[in-house]
């Protein structure tokens, strides 16, 4: 089992995964379906949840949240630390590579 933040953004347009509000609710509930039996979620600020999963890495965790939500790459950002681990996954196309930068410093 693992300690998450998943944290998102998502573009204000439609796209063909649907509109703004269908993409950005599907996502939420693609993550807290990622949160172990038993285990917990906390979503109170916009975008951001911190999770138990019984998902072992970064990337297991992104993988499930793209694949059972409307969330699109091409416009859409998503990051997901693990905090257990020193592991992090990043989908959709991201600019500022500071990301890299300040993660390797873990």
């Amino acid at each position: 089992m693992g300690i998450y933040i998943v944290t998102f953004t998502i573009a204000q347009k439609t796209t063909r995964y649907g509109d703004y509000n269908a993409r950005y609710n599907s996502v939420i509930e693609a993550v807290r379906g990622t949160v172990s039996a038993g285990g917990t979620y906390w979503d109170e600020t916009t975008s951001f949840l911190l999770l138990q999963s019984d998902l072992d890495s970064s990337k297991a965790v992104a993988g499930q949240i793209d694949q059972n939500s409307k969330f699109d790459p091409a416009d859409d950002l998503l990051v997901v630390i693990n905090l257990s681990k020193k592991g992090y996954t990043v989908l959709g196309d991201y600019t500022d590579k500071d990301i890299d930068k300040i993660m390797s410093l873990r």
